[in-house]
């Protein structure tokens, strides 16, 4: 069965390149001797791509410190004191220029005054 259609398939190709001539080719691939097959098909979908969102009845993340109170828990959890005064004397700074900035006003047309680049979000201004 799969010869005779691949056979029929290769003559189709052959002629219309032009390579064989026209023969008498039966291009009817529609058989009615044919068994036909029903295919039955169960759309199966894990839990997690049914929809459900609760998966357990845990409500909160789990810890991965097994002990809150230890010393570097705590201060892990604080952050560095001298991290965050550092980076609220830099958004001060930042505030600070950006109000005395006469960039971009009519007075620092005037007077030629350009925009200078500001730094991105991510990047970091080390004093």
């Amino acid at each position: 069965m799969q010869n005779a259609d691949n056979d029929l398939w290769e003559t189709n190709r052959m002629l219309n390149s032009g390579v064989a001539q026209h023969q008498n080719v039966d291009q009817d691939f529609e058989e009615d001797s044919d068994s036909k097959v029903h295919v039955l098909v169960h759309d199966l979908r894990p839990p997690f791509l049914d929809g459900t969102v609760a998966y357990t009845r845990q409500l909160e993340p789990i810890n991965p410190v097994r002990d809150v109170t230890s010393d570097m828990a705590v201060f892990s959890k604080k952050g560095s004191l001298l991290v965050r005064e550092r980076r609220e004397r830099q958004e001060r700074e930042k505030a600070a220029a950006r109000v005395a900035s006469v960039a971009g006003t009519t007075l620092g047309n005037i007077m030629g005054v350009k925009d200078e680049p500001d730094l991105g979000e991510g990047e970091l201004l080390l004093l």
